[in-house]
């Protein structure tokens, strides 16, 4: 119920001009808010460096199997 009416409350301000958060909060938080991006876009890159190097190792596998 505590959810659903946390979702009404939500829905309603985004579609007014009523928002229940300061409307400085990125301001006041953009060093934080830039080192977070940072952090989830350097662990995208990493996670992506190593679903390469997986599958640069399978299709070794696959070739090395096939000759």
């Amino acid at each position: 119920m505590l959810n659903a009416f946390r979702h009404q409350r939500m829905n309603h301000s985004w579609h007014s001009t009523y928002h229940p958060y300061s409307s400085s909060f990125f301001v006041r938080n953009a060093e934080e808010l830039q080192a977070v991006i940072q952090e989830a876009a350097d662990w995208i890159e990493s996670q992506q460096a190593s679903l390469q190097e997986s599958n640069d190792f399978k299709a070794q596998t696959i070739l090395q199997k096939a000759a």
